[in-house]
Formats: structure tokens, sequence, C-alpha cells
């Protein structure tokens, strides 16, 4: 196994394309038989053992032995599968690290105010339990791959709880409860709280629950809120609490039937979580390179403590261990808005003080992060545009849920493709299936990688497929994906099966849990953020889907989480429990075939389906609402020089010129298809019109970003909508200036969709005409 690692290593991805003939009908045209075919090999048998295979063994962190063995395990299994490319891609990046394995490990107590006395002495450990022991040749205890301690049992141990990029450090504090520590949130303690301001005390340690934000982004809003009621020239360690604790409430981690595991899905009490909190503002990757590939000839030109270290120490306790912290506490009770919640009091407590120690090591030499790329190159003239499917492979404890469920998911497609690919069937366009390392930590794997490869990527990628966590419960489906892909998403849908006895598509299936009546098509959603899609979605402007099954509200995550519960029997019982005729793992076979399906459906179909048209009348839908919350926001807003029926205009143009496209596609279609590969070209671009590369920033989405949103309409246009709320707050002279290159940035970007949309300068009719026989269309086109 090592051996691989140590002798693969491969330079940029590039698929060798001399002279192709035209499709080959008979292994395109058809290809829905090839998935019917290929889609008889998910079993499952073949899943569950994959998911123990990943899941069932060590803790496999980024960088880590464990980890890189899985990498090795890939390799081995998509070459043995008939892949005709496996590669390794390497970077050298400093990863965060945990309390040393020999200790001493972070500690966590309540101790009496007045004497220090240790009242309570909190979890700082999880437990691993390896079930998978036949794993990797037996190397399951070998010194060199186990992460435990010398001298623990090698198939059960304890692994330190901790909060990857926090500060070490001491410290000692009154507990006082923030709710999620959203923004909103240290508003309504503000007015909650007659001495509110007091919070920003080196005598306070705050206590929030996991949820809503990430850990980076409460800790932000902790820095924003003390800088806002604390004299400027205040320092930070002056004006900052000393710590901040974290941790899972019941009432997001487990269901109102109070079914805990091992009954039920529900998180159990004793469960510190694992997470990452960087506070490098970079939307994903090595810190220490930003927006460059880490590779070994680019210098790490930035700090690695001051980029990504937390301000203050942070660390995650269950909620057992908040309990014993709320029991102390006093102060205004907790407001209504933020039931229901464990805490009936907002602190500080009168009678205890929480005592923190976090022993986290600061790393000061690179680490090595394995990426696999798996290739079937594509067969026809568009072999040069790729498909990617993806997913991360290191975990916080086992992680059978995040990411062993994806995981389990993307070996199912690479078998399934594997034998499809053995059986003659050869893409339009080439397949690419990855396996990334250091999602976890800061999405780096992936982020590294579009960068390294950003050129290759902006001209060739079509769409990124994306896995992670999709199965985290099965009470609800999520849909979730860029605009642009949702009819393909809809299309796959129904023509992907349930188990028997129900023999219905998911489509059906999908329609029901939102309460449709038949014949209504169900909701996607946006495809949001915290994934390896980011890069690709977000920076390349790569339309990307991440199809997901949830479990029942109020729970929106898999309950267990990043925890020691987040394991194959946890999974292969309440995450996804055998269907009726007790065949395994339903729920993870289903999303096999939909990914599976989507594959070939965006590989082999001879018209790229991206729907540019379904984008444009939802961008029509959401300006009309946009305009409203402008006019209610600043009521005079024409007083200001601004006119948004500029950006009316502009998408009504993108409209008309998707329209147009469509009805040119359906000529070429039928009367010279040997050209649908300029039509193909056109769509596959089209995304990378809304991306904004202006002035020295990172790229950005111009239409979307990362944040949560109940629908499409209402995602879009994020940096407009704060632009508005901010003039709207201020009358300024600076915020209207940006109000007014925001909605520049806007038209500018509407304008180069529809003008691509007709060809460009050249024009459709004459890039088409200077592909073949020319054909004839109305002039009104």
């Amino acid at each position: 196994m090592l051996t691989i690692l140590a002798s693969v290593g491969w330079p940029l991805l590039t698929v060798c394309v001399s002279v192709f003939s035209l499709p080959n009908l008979a292994t395109n045209a058809n290809w829905n038989d090839f998935y019917l075919d290929a889609s008889k090999n998910i079993s499952g048998d073949f899943v569950a053992q994959q998911l123990s295979l990943f899941a069932g063994w060590h803790v496999h962190e980024a960088g880590s032995m464990p980890n890189n063995l899985l990498a090795a395990q890939i390799v081995s299994d998509w070459r043995r599968w008939n892949w005709p490319v496996v590669r390794l891609v390497n970077f050298s990046v400093r990863l965060p690290q945990g309390p040393l394995i020999s200790g001493p490990w972070n500690r966590i107590a309540l101790v009496d105010a007045t004497t220090n006395k240790t009242l309570h002495v909190m979890k700082n450990f999880v437990n691993v339990k390896v079930t998978e022991k036949l794993h990797m040749r037996n190397d399951t205890c070998a010194s060199e791959v186990f992460p435990g301690r010398p001298g623990d049992n090698c198939t059960a141990y304890r692994f330190p709880a901790y909060i990857a990029y926090s500060r070490p450090g001491a410290a000692l504090g009154r507990p006082v409860f923030i709710n999620y520590g959203r923004t909103s949130d240290f508003k309504t303690f503000s007015a909650s709280h007659p001495r509110a301001g007091d919070l920003c005390s080196r005598d306070v340690v705050v206590v929030v629950r996991q949820g809503w934000t990430g850990f980076s982004s409460k800790l932000s809003a902790l820095v924003d809120f003390c800088r806002g009621v604390k004299p400027p020239e205040c320092s930070a360690e002056q004006c900052l609490p000393s710590a901040m604790l974290i941790y899972p409430d019941p009432a997001d981690a487990v269901p109102p039937s109070g079914a805990i595991f091992p009954e039920g899905i529900g998180l159990p009490g004793d469960a510190p979580i694992f997470r990452t909190a960087s506070m490098a503002q970079l939307g994903g990757g090595d810190a220490q390179t930003p927006f460059l590939p880490a590779i070994e000839e680019v210098y790490k030109t930035e700090d690695f403590e001051k980029a990504t270290l937390m301000t203050i120490p942070v660390q995650s306790i269950s909620y057992n261990d908040a309990e014993k912290i709320f029991e102390t506490m006093t102060g205004p009770p907790v407001p209504r808005d933020w039931s229901p919640c464990m805490p009936r009091f907002l602190g500080p407590s009168g009678s205890t003080k929480v005592d923190l120690v976090v022993e986290n090591v600061i790393p000061q030499n690179t680490s090595t992060i394995t990426n696999v790329v798996g290739v079937i190159p594509g067969s026809s003239n568009e072999a040069d545009q790729y498909i990617i499917f993806g997913n991360h492979r290191d975990a916080w404890v086992q992680g059978a849920s995040d990411p062993g469920s994806g995981t389990a998911i993307l070996q199912a497609v690479a078998f399934a493709l594997g034998t499809a690919y053995s059986k003659g069937w050869r893409p339009l366009r080439t397949v690419i299936l990855a396996s990334w390392d250091a999602e976890e930590i800061g999405l780096i794997g992936s982020t590294e990688t579009t960068e390294l490869w950003r050129e290759e990527l902006n001209h060739r990628a079509v769409i990124y497929l994306n896995q992670d966590c999709p199965i985290k419960g099965n009470a609800t489906f999520n849909g979730r994906t860029d605009q642009l892909l949702a009819d393909a998403l809809l299309a796959s849908a129904a023509e992907v099966y349930l188990d028997p006895p129900a023999n219905r598509s998911l489509l059906d299936y999908w329609r029901e849990l939102q309460g449709k009546a038949h014949g209504y098509l169900p909701d996607t959603l946006p495809p949001l953020g915290s994934t390896d899609h980011v890069p690709f979605q977000y920076k390349l402007g790569v339309p990307s889907m991440y199809p997901e099954f949830r479990p029942a509200y109020p729970m929106f995550d898999a309950p267990s989480y990043h925890s020691e519960y987040d394991s194959v029997e946890m999974a292969v019982k309440f995450t996804d429990p055998p269907s009726v005729t007790g065949e395994l793992l339903p729920l993870h076979r289903l999303l096999a075939k939909l990914i599976l399906n989507l594959i070939f459906r965006f590989s082999s179909s001879p018209v790229l389906p991206i729907s540019a048209s379904t984008l444009a009348s939802s961008l029509n839908r959401s300006w009309v609402e946009f305009e409203r919350f402008a006019y209610s926001q600043i009521p005079d807003i024409r007083t200001h020089g601004i006119k948004l029926e500029y950006v009316s205009s502009k998408i009504a143009r993108l409209i008309d010129s998707s329209h147009s496209f469509e009805l040119w596609t359906r000529k070429t279609e039928t009367g010279n298809p040997r050209c649908l590969f300029v039509l193909n070209n056109i769509l596959a671009k089209l995304s990378r019109h809304f991306i904004l590369t202006f002035g020295d920033t990172a790229p950005r989405h111009v239409l979307i970003d990362a944040s949560y949103a109940t629908s499409h309409e209402k995602s879009y246009f994020p940096s407009l909508k704060k632009a508005v709320q901010k003039l709207a707050a201020s009358n300024s002279t600076k915020d209207l200036k940006q109000l007014k290159l925001e909605l520049s940035i806007l038209t500018t970007a509407l304008e180069s969709a529809a003008n691509w949309m007709l060809g460009g300068v050249v024009g459709l009719e004459n890039l088409l005409n200077g592909c073949g026989t020319p054909l004839s269309f109305p002039r009104d086109f």
C-alpha cells in the first residue's frame, strides 16, 4: 500500500485529444441502457462493505497515515475496477492539530468561583471502536498506523477531542449563554441583558450551541460585538471573553421522541463534537498560499498562526457537561425567541467558573495531503469537457455519515462506471472522479486542486457533483443544485426507483415529502456551502449539485455529526435502516443510482442538459422581489441616481437570448447534429459569466453566495441586498458608491451572459455555419 503512495506522483490532469470521430451512437445514444445495466452493480452488500471499509476503521484525519492508506485503497480499487487513468495529486500544507496523543489533553472543569475547587471535570475525549478488523491487510495495529496512545487497545481506544485552529491557552471565567452565537443572537442578548457590555471581559467564558453558523462565524460575531461596546483603543486581550465553549443542544440533536443511540438516531449526552474554526477569510484552501496551489515550488508567504488561529481558546463539550454549567447560572432569563434550549438563564454564574486549558499543537512542519483522481476519457470532439464527481475522505473520528456515506456512494459509482467501461461504454465527455483530502479543516484538498488546475478547469469543467455527507437522516430529501442543473436533477430523479414494494421513482417520493400534488414538480434548493463544491461553484463558476437526505425537523444535520457516534452501527440501524425487503442502506443506494444517472446524462447526452431559460426566468422573479425590497428600504432610491430598470432590461435580454438559443439547439439537433458541440460549449461556459474577478479580491459569484436560503429566488443578489441595507442605515456617499458598483457588476454579468448565449461577436448562425453545412434560420433569431 505505502509503495503506491511513494511512487505515484502526477502533474496536472490532462486528457490527450488527437483526432476524434463523430460520437458513436451505439455507445452514447443508448446511454440509458448502459445506466440500467451498470446500476445493477449497486447492491446493499457492496455499499455496506464500502461503508465498513472506510468508517469502521481508525480515526482518519487529514494528512494522517490511516487516511493515506485509505487513498491507496481507492487507487487499488479503481484500477481493479477498470478505470483507465488513476492518479494521486499531493499538496504540502501545515495542518492544525489537537493535543499530543501522549498528552496532556485539553482540560475543561467547572470550579467554585471563590475557592477554585473542582466541582465537575468534563469529558475531553471520544471513544473509538474499530469494527473492520481485517482492514488494510491487518495493518490496524501497526505502530505507524495506529493513532492512539502507545499501549492502548488498538481496536477500542480514546482520542482527544478538540477544535481545529483553536488557539492554545488557559481561561478562567463565568459562563454566559449566547444561543447559536449569531450576529442576531448578540443583538438579542444586548437587548435582554442590562449589563451586556460586561460580556467582553476576561472574566467571562461564552457558551454557545452548535448550529446555524460555523464555529469561526460564531467567534467573528463575538469579536464584532465586543468592538461595538468597547473603546477602539481596547486590545483584543482586554476586550474579549477569555474563551468560548460550544455544545450540541438536545433541541437540535435529539428527536422529539427522545430516542438516543443505541435506541434511536439521537445524539447521546456524553458526546463532544469536532469542528474546524479557521479564521482565514479565503473561502477554503491553504492559508499560507492564498489563491495559489500549495505545491513545493510555491512560497508560503502568509503567517500560519496569524491567518488561521482563533483569537481565544475554543473547545467543544457534550450537552451533559453543558447541563452542569447551566445548572449554576443565574441572571436574566433566556429570551423566548431562543427556545427550546437547555439553559434557563443567560448568566453569568454567581457561584462557579469554567476552567479551561487548550493544549492544541501548532505544527511547524508541513504535511502531505493526498487526493485521488480517476479518469474515463471522452470519445468525441467534446472529450475536453469534464463531468466531475467528488467527495472528501478525511473524517472527524470515524465518520460513517460524514464523509462515509458519500465515500460509499463514490465507490459504488466508481465500480458501476468501471463495469460499464469494461462492457464498451465510452462517454462523449470525460468523466472524472475525485477523493479529496483535508476537507474538514478548510476544503483544502479540493480548493488546492482548483487553484493548481484553474485554467484547465475554467475551460473544461462542465459540472461538479458533490456528496460529502448525503445521508444525514431519512425524513426529507433536498435537491441542492445550481439552477442551471435543476431540470437535469428532476429528470434523473424520475428515472431512479426506490426499493420494492414501493417501486416508485425518487421524483414521486420527493414530491410526496414536499406535500405536492401529482403533476407538480418538487422544489430544488440552492447548493449552499461548507463543502467541496464551494471552490467549483463560487470561485470557478462550475455549476454544482449536492443532493442529500436529512433527518426530521427540528434536526437539520445528522445528530451524530462529527462525534464518536457517527458510526457504521448508527448508519445501518437508524440513519439509513434496511428496506422492507431487508436490503441494506436503501438511501445510500438510491443516491448512488441518482449520481450514476446524472453522470451518464451529462457525459453522454448529445445536448448538455443545462437550462439557461430556467435560470433566467427565476432571476426575473427574484428581481421583482428585490425591487420591492429595495423600495421598502429606500423609498426615494431613484433620487440617488439608481435605476433598477437597467437590471430588469438585462434580465429580459437574457430570457430572450436563452429562448433563441433553445430554438437554435432544436434545429441543430435535427438538421446538423455534428455541430452540437458548438452549442454545448456555450452551455458549459455560461456560468463563468457570473464569476467576478474584480480588483485584487478573491473570485466570487455575482448571483449567489454560500449562505442558507429556502429557495432559489431568495438566494439571488445577496451582495445587492446587503448594499441596500447598508445605504438605508447610513445614507452615506461611500455606501451609495458601493450599491452602484454592485449594480454595475450585476448588469455587466447579465449583458455578458446574454451576449454569450447569442454566440458573442460572431453570432450563433455564423458559428454553426462555420462548423458544417449551413442551415436556414429565420432572420429574427
